[in-house]
């Protein structure tokens, strides 16, 4: 979608769009233009290094990925563009992973290569132990990428993929129950459903004055990275990069908010949290971020206490969304906003479901329950992922055929693991997990990860 945008400005010779802002990131600026032929130059050098050291042919049964080990920054946004260009799958793992974790995650996975702007002994060891079964290489970020075509790729520049199966954009590796890291393989089509609700509701980007209103924060090892970088660059709206030290520092994160008049803001209520701290009550001093105005809480619970207290800092004119999903379900599924505080009491709700997706609250003999009963939540439609990576036995335990509804799309059931109950109001409310699991900091801990890990001591029973 980005190459038909780039197209389209080209043959109407939009240079304004063109030259326009894609990405601030540490006072550097990169057009449109530039992030278009930088992406087709990592491309090209990617297909290359993946046909001199893994033979594609062979890959045939598994997924096409490449691992992008890289802080945030615009080589990394351009990395993400290069690979999905040549029709693979992008895998981040967050160079400040445990060096276990990696290993396990580049073992699991088995990609076609490595793509990093570092070299450390972490990057070295997981390559160590996969080489034993792999011809994985690592591409790293080097100047002589410059020297490679600018182009649009043509179709026979991109690696081989039979589209009789989905075509994935990126996998995501998430907690497992098992206590192990599971990899949630995400379609374009999924991912697309998702941008597309956002780009037809009351949550699209002002278009107006060119300003940015995206902030890139998020780690994109979770998932909701995919509509700070995506749902604003296909809209050719820029994005500001900034670094995660950024986001546990109030004053800095609210001065880069305001110097760079973002409009929309994505967080998780841990951070809201601390962003109120921060912020003095209204009418008690100068006013701060006035251009931002729709906030969306996902990731975490939101509680009523903290909807009340956004409240008193903003008292009218902001909109804030309590927003529902997980990786599985591309990120959110249901969603409710919220414009004032009167009304606001117990638990918060989760809304009401996003564009062509359907949500089921099931008992034990998968019946639906009846209104203000709970029932574990079930999911159908374009927003469900395409199971986990090499995960026969929790496949068949969590993505379901659906025996409630047969068109096509709606098909597979996600079995969340969520409790919920519909209100009187006919919307969603949260009502707990069915297993272990927890929200740190919006990503999501199988108390049995910690578990496994914890065993891996001497002493430790």
């Amino acid at each position: 979608m980005f190459a038909a945008l780039i197209s389209s400005a080209d043959k109407q010779r939009d240079d304004a769009f063109l030259d326009g802002t894609a990405l601030f990131c540490d006072g550097a600026r990169v057009t449109f233009r530039e992030l278009d032929r930088r992406s087709n130059r990592l491309a090209r050098r990617l297909a290359g290094k993946i046909g001199e050291c893994a033979d594609v042919a062979a890959t045939a049964s598994r997924d096409k990925v490449v691992v992008v080990d890289m802080a945030p920054s615009e080589r990394l946004v351009v990395a993400l563009f290069a690979v999905m260009k040549i029709d693979v799958a992008y895998l981040p793992v967050d160079p400040g992973f445990p060096a276990a974790r990696i290993a396990y995650v580049v073992n699991d996975a088995r990609p076609l290569c490595i793509l990093a702007d570092r070299r450390d002994a972490t990057l070295v060891d997981a390559e160590r132990q996969f080489a034993a079964h792999s011809r994985v290489r690592t591409t790293s970020w080097r100047p002589t990428t410059t020297a490679f075509p600018r182009a649009t790729l043509k179709p026979d520049e991109r690696l081989p993929h039979d589209y009789r199966t989905p075509l994935l954009a990126c996998v995501l590796y998430t907690s497992g129950s098992e206590g192990r890291p599971k990899g949630v393989r995400l379609p374009h089509k999924v991912i697309m459903n998702r941008l597309c609700w956002h780009f037809v509701t009351k949550f699209s980007l002002s278009l107006g004055d060119g300003r940015p209103d995206r902030l890139f924060k998020t780690s994109t090892t979770f998932v909701d990275h995919l509509q700070e970088v995506f749902g604003a660059l296909l809209r050719g709206v820029p994005v500001v990069v900034v670094a995660a030290a950024t986001t546990r520092d109030p004053r800095a994160l609210v001065d880069v908010l305001e110097s760079r008049g973002v409009t929309r803001f994505v967080l998780v209520p841990s951070l809201l949290r601390m962003l109120l701290a921060f912020l003095p009550p209204a009418g008690t001093g100068k006013p701060r971020l006035p251009r931002l105005r729709l906030w969306v809480c996902s990731g975490e619970t939101l509680s009523a206490e903290l909807l009340r207290e956004f409240f008193v800092r903003f008292p009218s004119g902001r909109t804030i969304c309590n927003f529902y999903g997980s990786t599985e379900v591309t990120g959110d599924v249901t969603y409710a906003t919220f414009e004032s505080a009167p009304g606001v009491g117990g638990g918060v709700p989760i809304g009401r479901p996003i564009y062509n997706t359907i949500v089921y609250l099931l008992d034990d003999a998968m019946t639906a329950v009846a209104r203000g009963e709970r029932g574990e939540m079930y999911v159908a439609g374009l927003s469900v992922a395409a199971g986990y990576v090499g995960a026969a036995e929790e496949n068949a335990r969590r993505f379901l055929r659906n025996s409630f509804c047969d068109v096509p799309g709606y098909c597979a059931l996600f079995r969340t693991g969520d409790f919920a109950r519909v209100d009187d109001d006919g919307s969603l409310v949260f009502e707990g997990r069915t297993d272990a699991q927890v929200k740190v900091r919006g990503h999501r801990v199988d108390l049995a990860e910690i578990e496994n890990a914890a065993r891996q001591f001497p002493g430790t029973a």
